[in-house]
C-alpha cells in the first residue's frame, strides 16, 4: 500500500468503524474507494440530486400503507416479508392492505404483468393516470387504486430499474402526491446505505471516491474498483467486507481480504475477523427503519480482532513507510 502507485479499497462493508478505519487507510495510502453493492444506490443517488424523491421506510410503511406496489425484484424480498407482515395498525379501522406485485409474483398479491418491461410499464402507468389514451384498461385499472389509496408506498431495487426506472418510479410518486399520499422505498442493500452515510460526513461527498491527490475527488466512473483493475490502473487492493468475498476480478493483483469466515484463498494475504452483531458489537444499518443502530454481539468470539483494529495497524505502517503524518 504504501508503494502503490493506484491503490485501491473496496468492499466497504461491515460498521461503522470498520468503514472509517477503511477511510483513513485511503486518506494516508491516497487510494480510490468503492463498495460493493453501490449500483442500485447510485442509481437513486443521481435521480434524488436532480429531482428529490417522496420516500419512507419499511417500517413506517408496514404501519400505514394500505396499498403497496412491489415492482420487479421486490415482489420477493426479505423487506418485503417485513412490509407486507401484519395488519397495518395505524390505518383507518375496517381498511384491509391492498398488495399489487408489478411484473412478479408473490403469494397474495395481485399480479400486474409487465409484458413491455417494468419501465415502459411505469410510464403506462402515469399515462393512465394522467387519462392519456395510450393507457390500456388495465393500467386503468391500477391507477384507479393508486389515486384511491390513503397512504401508499412503492417498494423497488434501483439496481434492477437503473437511473431511468428510478425517475419513473419517483416521476409516478410525484403524479400521485397531487391528490394522495404516495410514498418510495428503495431496497438498497445495507452496506451501500451505511457506506454512503459514512461517506456522506468523512468527505461530504458520495464514495467512489479518490483520495490520491490529498483531497477526496468524487467521480463514479474514473474510482469503479472493478474498471480500476481490469484495466490495469489499480496495482494494490484491499477488501474490507467480513461478510462478503472478494469477487473474481480483484484477483488479479496483489489484495488483502479482511473477513469473518474466510476458507483462506479469497486473496493474497487473508485475515480473520470479528462479524460485527455476531462476534462483536458493532453500528449496522437497519435495513427495516432504514437507519444506523447499534447491534450486540449474539455469539461473541474475543479471538478474532475487529477489522477496524486490522486497518487502522496497517494506516500506521502504511504512514510510517511514506514518511508523513496520517
Amino acid at each position: 500500500m504504501a508503494r502503490a502507485h493506484t491503490p485501491v479499497v473496496a468492499g466497504l462493508g461491515g460498521d461503522v468503524e470498520a468503514l472509517r478505519a477503511a477511510f483513513r487507510l485511503a486518506q494516508a495510502s491516497g487510494a480510490a474507494l468503492d463498495g460493493s453493492d453501490l449500483d442500485g444506490a447510485y442509481s437513486e443517488l443521481s435521480v434524488l440530486a436532480a429531482s428529490g424523491a417522496m420516500a419512507t421506510t419499511p417500517a413506517e410503511a408496514r404501519a400505514r400503507a394500505d396499498l403497496l406496489l412491489l415492482v420487479g425484484r421486490a415482489t420477493d424480498h426479505a423487506v418485503t416479508d417485513f412490509t407486507c407482515a401484519g395488519t397495518p395498525p395505524r390505518q383507518a379501522a375496517g381498511t384491509e392492505r391492498r398488495v399489487i406485485a408489478l411484473g412478479g409474483i408473490r403469494a397474495g398479491a395481485e399480479a400486474m404483468p409487465a409484458p413491455a418491461g417494468l419501465v415502459p410499464t411505469l410510464g403506462l402507468l402515469r399515462a393512465a393516470l394522467a387519462s392519456r389514451p395510450s393507457a390500456r384498461p388495465e393500467h386503468a385499472d391500477v391507477a384507479r387504486a393508486l389515486k384511491g389509496a390513503r397512504f401508499g408506498v412503492v417498494l423497488y431495487d434501483p439496481a434492477e430499474l437503473g437511473e431511468m426506472g428510478v425517475d419513473m418510479v419517483l416521476g409516478l410518486m410525484r403524479d400521485l402526491n397531487a391528490t394522495t399520499r404516495f410514498s418510495s422505498c428503495a431496497l438498497v442493500e445495507p452496506a451501500a446505505r451505511l457506506v454512503v452515510a459514512v461517506s456522506a460526513w468523512t468527505l461530504g461527498q458520495a464514495p467512489r471516491s479518490g483520495l490520491g491527490r490529498g483531497v477526496p475527488e468524487h467521480d463514479p466512473w474514473r474510482f469503479n474498483a472493478e474498471r480500476q483493475v481490469c484495466s490495469g490502473e489499480a496495482d494494490t487492493l484491499v477488501w474490507v467486507h467480513p461478510s462478503v468475498p472478494p469477487p473474481a476480478w480483484t484477483r488479479s493483483l496483489p489484495a488483502l481480504a479482511l473477513l469473518a469466515d474466510p476458507r483462506g484463498d479469497e486473496a493474497d494475504i487473508v485475515v480473520a475477523v470479528a462479524a460485527p452483531g455476531r462476534d462483536s458489537a458493532g453500528t449496522l444499518w437497519d435495513a427495516e427503519r432504514a437507519t444506523m443502530t447499534f447491534r450486540p454481539a449474539t455469539a461473541p468470539r474475543t479471538d478474532r480482532p475487529a477489522a477496524a483494529v486490522i486497518l487502522d495497524a496497517l494506516t500506521e505502517r502504511v504512514t510510517m513507510e511514506r514518511g508523513h503524518p496520517c
